[in-house]
């Protein structure tokens, strides 16, 4: 039996907001990542899609549970998937504007 590797799925969601006294600016929500890799690096709040789960449930999910934001209807921005992007292994990123 011939076994295949397969690349993990992860989902980041972009949010963002008008800048409060300038209204041709928006401020974009940003964590600081608490593990590795790139601890204590700015990223966009996100995180691994679980199994069987719908990767835009996963992206609503992932900002609950990082910044307590509760978003609506992701809207597909992009998908990243270079395979050393991510020095733990193979990540395909799924990014949304939430």
């Amino acid at each position: 039996q011939k076994v295949y590797k397969t690349p993990s799925v992860t989902v980041d969601a972009i949010v963002t907001r008008p800048k409060a006294g300038d209204a041709n600016a928006q401020e974009i929500l940003l964590i600081t990542r608490g593990r590795p890799p790139f601890v204590g690096h700015y990223a966009f709040p996100g995180g691994f899609v679980d199994y069987g789960e719908d990767p835009k449930v996963a992206c609503v999910r992932e900002l609950r549970e990082e910044c307590c934001v509760e978003g609506y209807e992701p809207e597909l921005i992009t998908v990243a998937g270079k395979a050393d992007r991510d020095p733990r292994k193979h990540v395909i990123s799924i990014v949304y504007a939430v």
